[in-house]
């Protein structure tokens, strides 16, 4: 058996499908929370108010809802205030949406959506790889791509970066294809970019990817098309609604964007690591863009994420490099293969074993560095909030959480999954007992002592106030007094949290909540059970 056949197709998409199952198992997201990154509980919510949206009119309790899609988002984000809809894209929320209606609404069932695209990504990854130096190479260096950190966090964390990922890779066989003279193709491309961009704005980084490929490949007749043009323009339309009025657009300075534009090679040599950052260099300048004009698509790939990082506004995020890492692998493949066309020339022998060598270190090298393999962090509150549900306290429905981001999203994102019929309203700390901006940019205490704190928590519906221990912000350490000296009582709870319930009695009149969001809607908004 020649050594490229060593992994049939089938054998390497079922070995990838089963590595991408044994990291996810490995990671612990079944048996954690939302909390493997502090934007994770605001997409999970996301996608169940779209989902509860959709399935609030055929429950007839929840027929008081208002059917207005924008006032529906204010009522959900009244009580589940982690809504991010607006600030990103709705296409990802959407697909979690329907998901969830084929497989429940559940967080299993969301791991699973996460799953089955990150095992689409890499056969889809390995398809386009083995043309170029064979199915044993193709199989280990999706391998690779697996065992990074940045998609073994996009196994186990409900986050779009899986999505994107995947949408990079069709888009770069179908540029490649489009490129080659099959021109119904650019059809598929300019979708795919406006999908990627309706998933996150980090899918801008497709937006380029045509116009680099065609530069590369000097394919200058293209420029004359008008429907690439028309294209551009439209997919730009759809673009600039989330850059201009979701406080996603900033002030550029030249220094900033140079200084990012300098320092993405080395975010992509911590990201791949040596071996893979060598060989992907060497791919991007030694590939035969004018014989092959579909690799100049890949490359197109990597230099739009590099234009696109140098640009945002937003401190650099590993998680940003997503959409370049498929080609990133790709270009690797070429750099091997253009390494061992050059190293069989110099020593001779089968051009084969010049492959299949370098691909065994690959191999090893990835394996080694993949150790330990990543685990997600577990703050336990789906127990804490199974049991306050079923505990007296539950009944009372509102709910106060003091925390960073990732402590008060995972505590609202484990309310939220137990609560479908929405009868519970979550404050936040960051809105109830500060002043603060959607980044925490500017921050003040709404309270001068835990004394004046806590008279106004005597007065509002809040029952039950849960405390990350270890948060240093100065309101949550002044409620942890106001709960000590003002007579809330304790309740056992894991050792990071504190957990108190009330003791004074409730106000008169009907429970309401109110929201402070002054700074996107210019308005309060108002919750009730």
């Amino acid at each position: 058996m020649k050594i490229h056949k060593l992994v049939p197709s089938w054998v390497g998409a079922g070995a990838l499908v089963l590595t991408c199952a044994f990291l996810q198992w490995h990671s612990g997201a079944y048996s954690s929370d939302v909390s493997g990154n502090p934007d994770e509980a605001a997409h999970v919510v996301s996608g169940l108010m779209v989902h509860d949206y959709l399935a609030h009119f055929f429950v007839p309790r929840m027929a008081s809802w208002p059917s207005n899609p924008r006032t529906y988002a204010e009522a959900y984000y009244a009580h589940f205030p982690k809504v991010a809809i607006g600030h990103w894209p709705p296409l990802f929320y959407v697909v979690q949406a329907i998901w969830m209606f084929a497989f429940g609404r559940t967080k299993t069932a969301l791991l699973a959506l996460m799953l089955v695209t990150m095992a689409a990504a890499a056969c889809l990854l390995m398809h386009l790889a083995r043309s170029i130096c064979g199915e044993f190479a193709a199989f280990v260096f999706t391998l690779a791509f697996l065992l990074l950190p940045i998609a073994q966090q996009s196994l186990y964390t409900v986050m779009p970066d899986a999505l994107l990922a995947l949408l990079s890779i069709a888009l770069m066989i179908a540029c490649g294809n489009a490129l080659e003279g099959k021109q119904r193709w650019w059809i598929a491309c300019w979708v795919l970019i406006v999908a990627a961009i309706s998933v996150h704005l980090r899918g801008a980084a497709l937006f380029p990817v045509p116009w680099i490929a065609m530069v590369l490949a000097r394919r200058r007749e293209l420029f004359k098309q008008r429907i690439l043009w028309i294209a551009t323009a439209l997919t730009l339309c759809v673009a600039a609604p989330w850059l201009l009025f979701t406080h996603q657009a900033g002030s550029l300075r030249f220094a900033s964007v140079l200084d990012a534009a300098v320092s993405f090679p080395t975010h992509a040599f911590w990201c791949l690591g040596p071996i893979l950052f060598v060989l992907c260099v060497a791919g991007a300048i030694l590939a035969p863009y004018r014989k092959q004009p579909r690799w100049a698509a890949v490359t197109g790939m990597l230099l739009g994420t590099w234009v696109f990082s140098s640009l945002a506004i937003v401190p650099w995020d590993d998680r940003y490099f997503v959409c370049a890492l498929p080609a990133s692998i790709v270009l690797a493949t070429l750099g091997l293969r253009s390494l061992a066309i050059a190293a069989n020339k110099i020593l001779g022998g089968p051009l084969q074993v010049a492959v299949f060598v370098p691909t065994v270190l690959v191999a090893a090298v990835s394996v080694v560095q993949a150790f330990p393999l990543e685990r997600k962090q577990n703050l336990a509150y789906e127990p804490l909030v199974a049991r306050i549900l079923a505990s007296p306290e539950g009944i009372d429905p509102v709910y106060l959480i003091a925390g960073d981001a990732l402590h008060e999203g995972d505590f609202i994102a484990s309310v939220a999954f137990q609560d479908p019929a929405v009868d519970h309203i979550v404050v936040r700390s960051t809105k109830a007992l500060a002043v603060t901006d959607w980044g925490m940019n500017s921050y003040r205490p709404r309270f001068q002592s835990s004394a004046e704190m806590a008279a106004a928590l005597n007065k509002s519906w809040v029952s039950l106030v849960v405390i990350q221990q270890d948060c240093p912000r100065p309101d949550v350490r002044m409620l942890r007094s106001a709960m000590s000296e003002f007579g809330w009582q304790p309740v056992p709870a894991q050792s990071n949290l504190l957990v108190f319930r009330r003791s004074a009695a409730f106000p008169a009149g009907k429970i309401t909540v109110d929201v402070d969001m002054g700074w996107t809607l210019g308005k309060d908004i108002q919750a009730s059970p």
